[in-house]
């Protein structure tokens, strides 16, 4: 007989029990739908694969590197020029959802869910025009250099979920309440540009770097959301929930691109990383009943 292990098994009852409450009362019941809007705190990226440490232990880091940079150059000679842009932290995600919920008596109702987030941008940058010599070949080479560089990390997902809702009312409102496995796919996007030129050795380096990161899994939610009727056939709704996902490992290929001095770059990385999108959420959303 084959053996389910406890994560395998909680799907597999909330799927008999959706399958059961919709056969039991599906012509008794009407259609809502419903668009939704909601802002998540939540720290996707993780460590893990080929990173040591989370996202944002990592802008720490490197907002240090730019600073000590800065600081570095402006002590080398007080003619040289630099201005840096610290990263952000990503620490929130914003999301649409659609859902079409079918009603099944007064209590219950079946709600599917298709829902997209994306996370805030982490940018950050440096420009520095600054004058450099160096010791080659029996001479001293020197010139005043434009070195820019940027980059930005972004996280993205989808989620699917089909799940019961228990209706309470409440004085002239309705308590709506909901929760089951859902699930995500996750997305991970790194691109780095990068470039180097002299004032009279022209362009010594232009590259691009991009990298993106893919991975999926199950996950669960609960919420509770509060309804004000509007009208006859539409409500706005007020939502709170949390929602867990388990540390799902992500892989893809670093693409980079330019020239240098050498010739053209064309180069390819493999990698691995990690994304999990548990968080609690506020939502807002209107629903019209058909």
């Amino acid at each position: 007989m084959k053996k389910y292990g406890v994560k395998a098994v909680v799907p597999m009852l909330v799927v008999a029990l959706v399958l059961g409450l919709a056969v039991s009362g599906f012509s008794q019941g009407k259609w809502v739908f419903g668009v939704k809007g909601n802002i998540t705190w939540v720290q996707p990226l993780k460590a893990g694969g080929d990173f040591a440490q989370d996202y944002n232990d990592l802008v720490d880091e490197w907002n240090i590197i730019l600073e000590d940079w800065k600081e570095w150059l402006l002590l080398e000679d007080p003619e040289n020029e630099i201005t840096i842009d610290l990263a952000e932290k990503i620490t929130r995600a914003y999301s649409i959802h659609a859902y079409a919920e079918r009603r099944i008596g007064q209590r219950w109702a079946l709600r599917a869910t298709g829902e997209y987030l994306w996370s805030n941008q982490s940018t950050s940058s440096y420009n520095a025009y600054y004058f450099d010599r160096w010791w080659l070949n029996d001479h001293w080479w020197e010139d005043w250099w434009t070195d820019t560089y940027d980059d930005t990390m972004r996280a993205s997902a989808w989620k699917l979920a089909i799940a019961p809702r228990f209706i309470i009312p409440v004085g002239r409102m309705v308590l709506n309440v909901g929760g089951g496995p859902f699930y995500f796919s996750t997305r991970t996007s790194y691109t780095e540009h990068a470039k180097v030129v002299g004032d009279w050795f022209g362009e010594l380096l232009s590259s691009t770097s991009d990298l993106t990161l893919t991975g999926s899994g199950w996950g669960y939610y609960l919420d509770f959301e509060l309804k004000f009727k509007l009208s006859d056939r539409m409500a706005m709704n007020v939502e709170v929930g949390y929602e867990s996902t388990p540390k799902i490992t992500t892989s893809g290929v670093e693409t980079i691109t330019g020239e240098d001095k050498l010739g053209p770059i064309d180069e390819e990385y493999d990698w691995e990383g990690a994304s999990d999108w548990t968080g609690f959420y506020v939502a807002v959303s209107l629903e019209f009943d058909i």
